[in-house]
């Protein structure tokens, strides 16, 4: 490092790195980097150091490849008194590089200008002919320069994060100050000195040792970052495809009464605009990876869940995060969701079977949130503002709560790096938390229930339901094996009902668990002039099974049934990726996300 004092008005800085030969394996990849740090108005040092910090007038990048070797150099302009933050400013962008992958945006950007280079040489002979001389002084061989451009098509997000983080190492910088000697003194100079030797110091991780991937016994890799975030990862490479769920604790069961339909509209606003980029743009640049990024609302969760192709895994995991960690909730975007929520409740009064199944929450479960619908009420919906979810998404939803799991063609520790880059720079890489508080505990009916809803309608819906039990109760596989012998298309209900009495038009069966209570629910849908002998009909097959227990026979074909389906639900990545985070948000044996041995037993 060298500082001199000059007759200039502003200091001038010169930060530079060793960077690949022309021709070596991670040369694009370092020209591309550069071009992603520094070079235009949408690069990253002009973006965030000039506009964002405003601690340079003017700053920029290149990378100079030569034929033994390289440099990539930052220059910028800034103030005497700015020149220790505008140093640190810039060694922030370049650990970042090496930290998380460039999302396919900036790469796709990158590849361009490049590329570019190439085509606008073509347009006249003196071009061509410098770009002759120039790819025999640099390569030695035209050949070379078509294995240049073809490893720069090639690029991945991840492929630059690698060779930045060999390369761009910040104790390796070279820097050059040239300060304003009317404005710095000697002992001030040396103050500069030693606080950028400072900066130039490895940056401190909270946590980092913390954030090796550690595989268990069955498989999963996981990570805990130091604000408390959970992540695992089932690495399947099978397949080029990668998928992650990342939830918290919470939904439905946390949601006030005053503002049901929170939760709901919460998750659909996750995705329509953050800090970095607004709804429409972060909609044009999934749909143009050809992925899925959606947020979700349930009963006892709420979060955001992605898939895509394993080579923009980054990118997408990039866009998650920014999503979960600064998501606006705008107001227009609050109106549009409101619309569209209090159109679908109006639209379920035409339901018969949905206003017969929010008849039967009421009854069993009270004062209790899982009374209420997923989607809200008007009065709720009516009374959210952006301030209101905001408030409740800091308070319900801090990151320190939250899983992240992974599943497919993954790389976990660079996915872990990027996590923890990520919530670096959104400031809540080292941040506990506790979380809410308990939500409002479940109290059993008493007794039997019964409400009658009508409405004018040749159609006539039944919908029956018991007290259940929670989440992680022994008794699960059970209930589900019993619901596939009452409830399943072979079932006991469906042959009595509809293939021998032909009472009714559909019939199932299901058990419904919570973190707090469940249910086991009956429903069926008949027409009006059948519906007292549907009832009594159902009401025998309740009975016969509570007295006559099922034959091997149907609990084999139940088994069978559940077994396959779970089977086959497992050959999707976002499969394994939700079990697992679902298993590991409520904490659950973890063996529930590869095998539901119960229902062998």
């Amino acid at each position: 490092m060298t500082l001199r004092r000059a007759e200039v008005q502003e200091t001038y800085a010169l930060l530079a790195w060793p960077a690949p030969a022309a021709g070596a394996a991670e040369a694009a990849a370092i020209d591309a980097a550069a071009v992603v740090l520094g070079n235009g108005e949408s690069s990253r040092l002009v973006a965030e150091t000039r506009r964002k910090e405003q601690v340079v007038s003017d700053i920029q990048a290149h990378c100079d490849t030569l034929r033994h070797g390289g440099t990539v150099m930052v220059s910028a302009r800034t103030t005497a008194n700015q020149t220790a933050a505008a140093v640190a400013a810039v060694l922030a962008q370049v650990r970042r590089l090496a930290d998380a992958p460039v999302s396919t945006e900036e790469l796709a950007r990158a590849k361009a200008i490049l590329e570019s280079d190439l085509v606008y040489r073509r347009e006249t002979v003196q071009g061509q002919a410098h770009a002759l001389g120039a790819c025999a002084t640099l390569f030695g061989d035209l050949a070379r320069e078509r294995e240049y451009y073809a490893a720069l098509a090639a690029l991945t997000p991840e492929a630059v994060r690698s060779a930045c983080a060999r390369w761009l190492d910040p104790a390796r910088a070279s820097v050059s100050l040239e300060l304003p000697r009317a404005e710095v003194d000697v002992p001030t100079a040396r103050s500069l000195k030693a606080a950028v030797a400072e900066a130039l110091k490895p940056a401190p991780t909270p946590g980092r040792a913390g954030a090796t991937p550690r595989r268990a016994s069955d498989g999963i890799e996981t990570v805990t970052l130091a604000c408390g975030l959970r992540l695992l990862a089932r690495v399947e490479p099978a397949v080029p495809v990668a998928a992650g769920w990342l939830i918290w604790p919470g939904g439905l069961r946390r949601e006030p009464a005053a503002l049901a339909g929170a939760n709901s509209v919460i998750a659909a606003l996750l995705t329509r605009g953050n800090a970095r980029t607004g709804g429409e743009a972060l909609s044009r640049a999934i749909d143009g990876m050809a992925a899925g990024l959606d947020g979700f609302a349930g009963r006892n969760s709420l979060g955001l869940h992605f898939e895509c192709l394993s080579r923009h895994f980054p990118a997408v995991l990039g866009h998650a995060l920014d999503c979960a960690t600064t998501p606006k909730f705008a107001a227009d975007e609050l109106e549009e969701e409101r619309r569209v929520a209090l159109q679908d409740l109006a639209a379920e009064v035409d339901d018969p079977g949905a206003v017969a199944s929010r008849g039967l929450n009421a009854l069993l479960y009270g004062e209790h949130p899982f009374s209420r619908p997923g989607r809200g009420t008007p009065a709720g919906l009516r009374a959210l503002t952006p301030a209101k979810l905001r408030g409740l998404w800091r308070r319900d939803y801090p990151i320190g709560q939250a899983v992240l799991a992974l599943a497919g063609d993954i790389d976990v520790a660079a996915a872990a790096a990027q996590v923890e880059a990520a919530l670096r720079e959104a400031g809540l890489g080292d941040r506990l938390s506790e979380g809410p508080g308990a939500p409002k505990k479940f109290a059993a009916p008493t007794g039997p229930r019964e409400r009658e809803i009508f409405q004018d309608r040749e159609q006539a819906h039944i919908a029956l339901g018991w007290p259940g039990i929670a989440v992680g109760d022994e008794r699960e596989p059970t209930l589900d094996v019993l619901s596939a012998v009452l409830g399943g298309q072979t079932g006991r209900l469906f042959t009595a009902l509809r293939e021998v009495q032909g009472l009714v038009y559909e019939v199932s069966m299901s058990s419904v668990e919570g973190l707090d209570a469940g249910h086991v629910a009956i429903h069926a849908s008949t027409s009006q002039d059948k519906l007292p002998k549907a009832m009594a009909a159902i009401a025998a097959e309740v009975e016969r099974a509570v007295r006559e227990p099922p034959s091997a026979a149907e609990v084999e074909r139940a088994k069978a049934w559940l077994v396959g389906q779970f089977e086959l639900g497992q050959q999707r990545r976002s499969r394994m990726a939700s079990l697992l985070a679902l298993s590991e948000v409520y904490g659950l044996p973890r063996a529930r996300s590869r095998t539901r041995s119960g229902w062998r037993r």
